[in-house]
């Protein structure tokens, strides 16, 4: 990650933090009018990356991003 994508990383990731759940969820839609979709292939393996927003949800998008980044 560049130094200027981590700190765009980093102003998005606390703009979202001060959002209620409800404000998150239209700051999605409304910055994503589609579904984010895209292919990835690594060695011989083709990836079809899809998303979705699971109301249901056990944490925000905030901690699992955390989550992924800080695992990976």
């Amino acid at each position: 990650m560049t130094e200027d994508n981590r700190i765009i990383y980093e102003k998005m990731i606390e703009k979202l933090k001060s959002m209620n759940v409800e404000e998150r969820m239209e700051w999605f839609r409304n910055s994503y009018n589609f579904n984010i979709r895209f292919i990835k292939t690594i060695a011989d393996t083709v990836y079809l990356v899809n998303t979705h927003f699971d109301k249901t949800r056990s944490e925000s998008f905030y901690e699992k991003t955390e989550r992924l980044l800080l695992n990976n």
